[in-house]
């Protein structure tokens, strides 16, 4: 047994049952159980941080696409269709393959549903579960007023020289071989187009005194600087009884088989003795203190020195082609574009997309600027070759420095249903000094009634001929006939299914319209469109054919 001491000591170090913590105790275990606690928080802290987010994953998909599409589109060669939810552009070839690529992004506008790439007609979807998507295009229209009728302006003077005819003046007489010439530029109104000459007027004394020689009268093409050309464009002689009998009374000499010529072309009123003796007789009045424009020959127009201050007193009387109807062929052009796209958890990504230049919104367009083959080159994306050539292979010899050179007849097949107007543009050249033959025709398949064709035929040097024909080859009737002066031209058509005219530009400058007659809407299935030169003296610099377009 043991003592009342040994069980004092027991108590002391054993826990009695029942007895709780102490707050020391209690201290110390919740210390140690935060520290575990924050330990094992941050850990999962980090281990989720680590997952993906689904949102956050989301958005970076939406960012990526819109990347992908401005990548596409910022080279685009020209849109194709837009709309507030799809696109379609012409790239340029990146495969060099020779070919363009077409690339279109669309969505259904369907919420759930996905945005679809398509290069080239393989198809993908580059974002699934959108929820809205949109384009908004900055573009802007450029007008262009088309004729749709013309005719020619009545008969007016176009051209006056001196400009002050109230200018101190002396009468001119001729010596052998001798002659005088002035430069005309035309006054013509805005919007005219081809000008021609149908009368001249000049101040000549009628007296003689016993020469009863004629004179002779020539208007003259003027080149780019101001200077007479060696091209005749008229040629007539006048003797005493061709004048007015008053000295102050302008004599008048009517002007046939005159060429039409482009606004922007002048012309030398020569008066000339071309015999090789003096004349006196018939002087001509020219001012001598002001004016300009005024040459003179010592050698009947082989060679020409101009005068300085001083003008012969001559009009020029005419008319020119003018509008007499037109409608507005707006084109829309685009700068740049906004897009926008929402996903599933309603959280959306905006990217503006930059041109690098205005592109044009076209239906459809096909060029050739003959550094390639033609019959290969597939400028318009759609997986074939734009032109098509009777000829078995494409000989590599009808290409020259870029230049179609051959008899060579190239058709322009298409798909496209033809309900937009269509501007069709050729460059030509006629080369050498022989009748050659260079055509532009449009085909009956394109729903004309008639084959209609535009034919330009060299007849020397400088002057041709256009024309449009109905049903060429085959003997029909010529809608339009004018010579012209010509070189390197460029021949514009503008075609307005609406307006059901044809009309014909030369340089610019309004040749005239031709109305057609529409049967039914069809696809260009044949040949609607070609060129063709009779002679390699015939070459072709480019093509271009454009749809699109609207008209008000």
């Amino acid at each position: 047994m043991g003592t009342a001491g040994e069980s004092t000591a027991e108590v002391g170090w054993r826990r009695t049952p029942g007895r709780g913590f102490t707050l020391v105790e209690l201290t110390i275990s919740l210390a140690i159980l935060g520290i575990i606690l924050a330990g094992v928080a941050s850990a999962f802290a980090l281990a989720t941080s680590a997952l993906p987010d689904s949102r956050t994953q989301s958005t970076d998909s939406l960012r990526a696409t819109l990347a992908l599409m401005r990548s596409d589109l910022r080279d685009a060669i020209h849109v194709r269709s837009l709309d507030a939810a799809a696109i379609e552009c012409t790239l340029p070839d990146r495969d060099s393959n020779g070919k363009p690529e077409v690339v279109r992004y669309a969505w259904s506008e369907v919420p759930g549903s996905a945005l679809v790439r398509t290069m080239n007609g393989d198809a993908s979807d580059v974002s699934e579960g959108l929820s809205a998507f949109s384009i908004v295009a900055d573009a802007r229209e450029v007008v262009e007023s088309i004729a749709t009728s013309s005719g020619t302006s009545a008969t007016s003077t176009l051209g006056s020289v001196p400009a002050n005819t109230g200018a101190s003046s002396t009468w001119v007489t001729f010596a052998r071989k001798s002659g005088y010439g002035q430069l005309v530029a035309p006054n013509l109104p805005a919007g005219a187009g081809l000008w021609t000459i149908t009368q001249l007027k000049y101040l000549c004394r009628p007296e003689n005194y016993g020469d009863h020689t004629k004179r002779l009268v020539q208007i003259r093409l003027a080149d780019s600087t101001g200077m007479p050309t060696p091209t005749v464009l008229f040629e007539a002689t006048f003797d005493k009884s061709d004048l007015s009998p008053w000295w102050w009374q302008y004599s008048t000499m009517t002007v046939t088989g005159m060429p039409y010529l482009r606004p922007d072309e002048r012309v030398f009123v020569c008066f000339i003795n071309p015999e090789d003796a003096v004349r006196y007789g018939y002087p001509m009045r020219k001012t001598t203190s002001s004016g300009s424009g005024l040459w003179t020959t010592s050698n009947a127009g082989s060679t020409w020195s101009a005068q300085s201050s001083a003008s012969l007193f001559v009009d020029v009387v005419g008319n020119y082609t003018e509008v007499k109807g037109s409608a507005n062929l707006v084109h829309t052009f685009a700068t740049g574009l906004g897009v926008s796209a929402g996903d599933a958890y309603a959280q959306s990504v905006s990217l503006p997309i930059a041109f690098p230049g205005a592109v044009e919104v076209l239906t459809d367009w096909w060029r050739t600027d003959f550094e390639l083959n033609p019959t290969v080159q597939d400028f318009n994306g759609d997986g074939s070759g734009d032109w098509t050539s009777p000829k078995s292979g494409y000989p590599a010899g009808d290409l020259v420095a870029g230049w179609l050179r051959a008899d060579e007849t190239l058709s322009l097949p298409s798909t496209r249903s033809f309900t937009d107007p269509t501007d069709m543009r050729v460059k030509i050249r006629l080369d050498g000094k022989q009748v050659w033959m260079a055509t532009l025709s449009v085909d009956r398949s394109l729903g004309l009634a008639t084959n209609l064709t535009l034919e330009v035929t060299r007849l020397d040097d400088v002057l041709g001929r256009l024309r449009v024909m109905k049903d060429w080859p085959i003997p029909g009737t010529v809608l339009l006939d004018r010579s012209v002066t010509l070189d390197t031209m460029e021949l514009r058509v503008v075609v307005l299914p609406s307006h059901s005219t044809l009309t014909m530009y030369l340089d610019g400058a309004l040749v005239g319209v031709i109305p057609y007659t529409r049967s039914v809407l069809s696809v260009w299935n044949s040949t609607p469109i070609s060129t063709f030169g009779s002679h390699e003296s015939v070459v072709v610099d480019w093509i271009d054919v454009r749809l699109g377009g609207s008209v008000r």
